[in-house]
């Protein structure tokens, strides 16, 4: 039996089982179960994952060399330019929209119109 196990049987009252656990017992079952948890390993990052990160990060070397305004379009046909294709709309809305959650962009809303710019002036071209 593994320590999460043990905690649901330690805390399980419907079946009619009311033992009563110490103090040092819970404590116990606590560690064992933080003990798993902290020695289990994390997830790899999927490549999905890895391909998104990296695309980011090209994407905000290319604003920051360039400059000026970043809409999808502009960053839907960089990409094109790069050989990245078969990205929806909504992947280049997200990119922009990561990069600058990430605090590298500054965004700018007018009606019918989103664009970004480099944070810190990065209006050169």
């Amino acid at each position: 039996m593994n320590a999460y196990d043990r905690l649901k049987q330690m805390i399980r009252t419907s079946e009619g089982q009311m033992t009563v656990w110490s103090q040092p017992e819970v404590d116990a079952a606590f560690d064992a179960y933080r003990a798993e948890i902290l020695a289990e390993e994390p997830p790899a990052p999927s490549p999905e994952f890895n391909a998104a990160v990296a695309r980011r990060a090209q994407l905000l070397a290319e604003i920051t060399a360039r400059g000026g305004e970043w809409t999808t379009r502009r960053t839907h046909n960089l990409y094109k330019s790069l050989g990245i294709t078969g990205l929806f709309r909504s992947t280049v809305r997200e990119d922009l929209a990561a990069v600058h959650r990430a605090g590298h962009l500054v965004q700018h809303d007018e009606p019918g119109r989103r664009f970004y710019t480099a944070k810190g002036g990065g209006d050169r071209g």
